[in-house]
């Protein structure tokens, strides 16, 4: 479960969900959606995704392969972005009807819609031996790591602000966006170092690093000289850098195959795309349901059985 947590503390950034929420697309002045903050579901036949619309916002369930889409009600809470607990279970982060914005999980057949306490640590090893966490100080923020028992800790980054460390799949590294300027995303660094915070070396320029499955690539975003924002790879041996296609808010398919992430559609509104991480193909998910505001189906009767699909494996 801490290992999940991990992953959705990472996903479910504050300011970032805030920054992409306040663009004007999906807004009241806009008739067509925008699709907000896609993620995967555990096998990877489904995104989770927050509509914004005309003042209002709302959960969706997308099928890759495609069909229809399904609407998850979250009475008196206006979700912000969510990601996947399980199979078959939703975290959310939203504001309620009394104005706060708090945490919540919610089943997908919208059911149990509860509090959600989340966990402060942003990555953790599969044994739970190392937890990483951001440490917020006065105009900056440094990665610590402590141990399993939470009592000693150990300052990895300081001089510039780091954030969302990552722990590589076999173990060994950590990956993070580095900024001498918080506020120059432009000068964002993707930089690996080992465990204990020796040996850093940036390998490319860019933000919001994560692992590939596989642990040989790292995804991220990227901006070029005209500051248009790149869904990238980089190569962790050789260093080579991909730019796969124009987006944001990029994540592995569980499989590394395919990356999702979001773009600007045609009418400025926000629109899911599933890129080939090899070939750069994309195909979007979204598009054809913008032409309507809730383009969805409700969720089937509890007596249409479903199979339950397998969930992530969880760190103990």
């Amino acid at each position: 479960m801490l290992q999940k947590q991990a992953a959705l503390l990472v996903g479910l950034s504050i300011a970032r969900v805030c920054m992409c929420a306040a663009q004007p697309a999906g807004g009241a002045d806009h008739p067509h959606p925008m699709y907000h903050y896609p993620r995967w579901s555990p096998d990877g036949t489904r995104i989770v995704v927050v509509s914004i619309s005309a003042g209002e916002s709302h959960l969706l369930v997308i099928p890759v392969a495609g069909g229809s889409a399904r609407s998850i009600e979250t009475p008196k809470i206006a979700p912000m972005a969510a990601d996947w607990i399980s199979s078959n279970r939703i975290s959310i982060v939203g504001h309620s009807t009394a104005g706060a914005q708090t945490s919540f999980a919610i089943d997908i057949d919208g059911k149990n819609l509860r509090p959600f306490r989340r966990d402060s640590i942003a990555s953790a090893t599969r044994d739970s031996s190392i937890l990483l966490y951001e440490a917020q100080r006065s105009g900056g923020s440094d990665i610590v790591s402590t141990d399993r028992q939470r009592r000693a800790s150990r300052q990895l980054t300081r001089g510039f602000w780091a954030e969302q460390p990552s722990i590589s799949p076999d173990q060994r590294q950590i990956v993070f966006e580095k900024r001498v300027d918080p506020n120059r995303m432009d000068r964002s660094e993707v930089v690996v170092m080992a465990l204990d915070g020796s040996g850093q070396v940036t390998i490319a320029a860019g933000t919001d690093p994560s692992w590939s499955p596989d642990g040989k690539q790292i995804l991220f975003k990227s901006m070029d000289a005209r500051g248009m924002l790149w869904i990238s790879v980089v190569d962790v041996a050789t260093r080579a850098v991909r730019r796969l296609t124009l987006g944001v808010h990029p994540e592995w398919s569980p499989t590394g195959d395919r990356i999702l992430f979001m773009r600007d559609g045609t009418g400025g509104d926000g629109e899911v795309y599933v890129v080939s991480a090899s070939a750069g193909d994309s195909r979007c998910l979204t598009c054809s349901l913008a032409r309507r505001k809730r383009p969805v189906t409700q969720p089937p009767s509890p007596r249409e059985g479903r199979r339950a699909l397998p969930a992530k494996p969880e760190v103990r």
